[in-house]
């Protein structure tokens, strides 16, 4: 994207960036990899991944009510064990992405 800003003097300043949307697959992997690199007990990692990675292929088999259903069972699961196995602010990240995700969905 390029952009041009002028001030009210007529001053002039150009620059360019790039903008990258992330469609909800994509997202989704971005979440496994958050959940892999926040340290959880290898049980409570898997029990997430499991959720993820059914969110993950429901998406891509265009199941999106079902995908909606696995993210909403990720984010339960999350909340249950906020303050036991996650702590709150891992919880509130975790939370949002999924959250994120649903919001792509049209959940």
């Amino acid at each position: 994207m390029n952009c041009t800003a002028r001030d009210p003097a007529g001053n002039t300043s150009s620059g360019s960036f790039q903008v990258v949307v992330k469609g909800a697959a994509a997202q989704v992997n971005d979440l496994i990899s958050l959940v892999n690199s926040d340290h959880l007990s290898s049980s409570l990692q898997n029990a997430l991944d499991v959720k993820l990675n059914a969110a993950l292929k429901d998406i891509n088999g265009g199941q999106t009510a079902t995908a909606c259903s696995d993210l909403s069972n990720f984010i339960g699961q999350v909340q249950a064990q906020t303050g036991k196995g996650i702590s709150t602010s891992q919880a509130n990240q975790l939370i949002a992405a999924a959250q994120q995700v649903q919001a792509v969905l049209g959940c």
